[in-house]
């Protein structure tokens, strides 16, 4: 293989101080293969920034923070001095992970990054905020358990999956169907079905979903009323007995992220939003493929997670629930 000769001009004492340039010149120019790396032989220096991003726990209940620290040419990561956020821990190979278990805190220590030349600190701030009020039902790719899809939320048993059938679990692929990472989803077709209790008209619901197949009518809906939230024959709409949201043009089988209330709803971060004050609530249930209305317009379809709150979140609540599913699942709108 042919090497590409490059040149640059480097100070005398990084020659003599670190010895790792080859073919020294007399005039201080280095000349080194393509195949040289620079940070052979020196000091670890840091990639992330003193000031991690903030977060906004959905609720304390299965709440599983992590951070990745990066630093150059680094073997091992320490904890020096400073308190990590309440229930996690620093891994050697730099992961600041766990479930937090506190409320609104700020959080300040020194990670010291470690290689065979020395060491480098970092004093870190990450500032973790009140958990917004704790979901009833809560359920994602990984609760699915013996076909039953289970509750994570604070509803517990008493609002867990009341109805299942021929629910599986597969893996999406990363780089496909609009995120760009990989993860548990659980699918089904038009003989699945799924239902859950549902808290009446004063509710947020949040999920991520998409078609899964060639039959494209309704996911979500309502069992006693004309109520859907985020799909209909192969489009993005709400109805709610009316619509909030038609998105009728172009044909979207992609995740979308909605977020539905009442008489308001948005997806995908407010690609698609709509308001409709004469809505209809769904009934007593809500539910994948639901039989009990009059339009039954079954879907092949998939879901990585849905989250259902019962209260009306503000725009900031509701906001950082659609954040945590577009960090999560590596959304690209």
């Amino acid at each position: 293989m042919r090497h590409r000769s490059t040149f640059v001009r480097v100070p005398l004492q990084a020659i003599y101080h670190h010895g790792f340039l080859d073919n020294v010149e007399i005039n201080s120019v280095a000349k080194y293969t393509e195949n040289f790396d620079p940070y052979i032989g020196l000091l670890p220096v840091w990639h992330t920034v003193s000031a991690l991003d903030s977060f906004t726990p959905i609720s304390l209940v299965n709440y599983n923070l992590s951070t990745q620290l990066s630093a150059t040419s680094t073997t091992s990561y320490t904890l020096s001095s400073g308190t990590l956020p309440t229930g996690t821990t620093l891994s050697s190979g730099g992961l600041v992970s766990g479930t937090y278990t506190s409320g609104t805190n700020t959080f300040v220590f020194t990670v010291t990054a470690t290689n065979s030349q020395g060491s480098a600190d970092r004093t870190f701030t990450q500032t973790i905020n009140a958990p917004i009020v704790a979901p009833v039902t809560w359920m994602d790719g990984t609760s699915l358990v013996g076909g039953v899809w289970t509750n994570k939320g604070s509803g517990g048993a008493s609002n867990n999956s009341i109805n299942n059938a021929n629910l599986t679990t597969s893996t999406q692929t990363a780089g496909q169907n609009g995120v760009t990472k990989s993860f548990p989803m659980v699918v089904g077709g038009t003989n699945s079905r799924f239902e859950i209790d549902f808290p009446g008209d004063n509710y947020t619901f949040v999920h991520i979903s998409r078609y899964n197949g060639s039959l494209k009518d309704r996911i979500w809906n309502g069992e006693l009323n004309n109520w859907l939230s985020g799909h209909l024959g192969g489009f993005a709409r709400v109805y709610h007995g009316g619509w909030i949201i038609d998105q009728g043009t172009n044909s979207y089988d992609n995740w979308s992220v909605t977020m539905d209330q009442l008489t308001f709803a948005r997806i995908n971060r407010g690609a698609f939003s709509g308001t409709y004050l004469s809505a209809l609530g769904p009934g007593s249930k809500i539910g994948i493929n639901v039989s009990g209305h009059v339009n039954f317009d079954p879907s092949d379809w998939a879901c990585a997670e849905f989250i259902l709150f019962d209260q009306v979140l503000t725009a900031a609540q509701y906001t950082a629930v659609e954040d945590y599913l577009c960090d999560k699942y590596g959304t690209t709108f």
